[in-house]
């Protein structure tokens, strides 16, 4: 397949702050990107290994001999399963891709799937950390629940004011995070 895929790797890339301010900016919905990213690792494994059966196979008819059934929809669950075995474990064989370069991109997506699993745990730690009160301020304008209008008209306070703070929180937050995200930094970004 060896095709180039420009997801993979790019979180990698950035830098400990920026990949905060990525996953503070996407937090809404943090467990569908963490999830769809693993799914879309487990369906770009299928296709390749789709793709390296297809490549082989011959043209013609195919004709079963023998007593032997062929069950395609175990044949399908069993191969999902294995995929996503493989997945888990960070563990890609050569027996399930057998192109070098495919076996190094799907690698990277892992370990990059496994960072933004972290991260995402790094962040919520963080998160945990402030005293109760900005705790629900900063997840109630994270999960979209309320807006700085709506912070504004709680606190009554103007709208600058509320984006302010907010802000300093964040700020605090980025803080209290940035150790465990610098940990996974490409070449020791910062």
């Amino acid at each position: 397949m060896s095709t180039e895929h420009k997801l993979f790797g790019s979180y990698l890339g950035l830098t400990a702050r920026q990949r905060i301010y990525h996953l503070l900016n996407n937090f809404h919905c943090r467990n569908y990107y963490e999830e769809g990213y693993r799914k879309y690792i487990e369906g770009t494994i299928a296709d390749i290994r789709a793709y390296e059966r297809n490549r082989k196979s011959e043209l013609g008819v195919r004709v079963m001999s023998g007593n032997s059934i062929s069950d395609i929809t175990a044949e399908g669950a069993y191969e999902a399963l294995a995929i996503s075995k493989a997945v888990s474990s960070g563990r890609i064989s050569e027996s399930l891709i057998k192109d070098k370069e495919d076996r190094r991109m799907i690698l990277l997506a892992i370990d990059e799937w496994v960072t933004i699993r972290d991260d995402c745990k790094s962040l919520e730690r963080a998160i945990n950390m402030l005293n109760p009160k900005d705790h629900e301020l900063i997840m109630d304008y994270l999960s979209g629940k309320k807006s700085y209008r709506d912070i504004a008209s709680d606190f009554m306070i103007d709208y600058e004011s509320a984006r302010k703070r907010l802000q300093r929180i964040r700020g605090r937050v980025v803080r209290l995070a940035l150790s465990d995200f610098e940990r996974h930094c490409i070449g020791g970004g910062k």
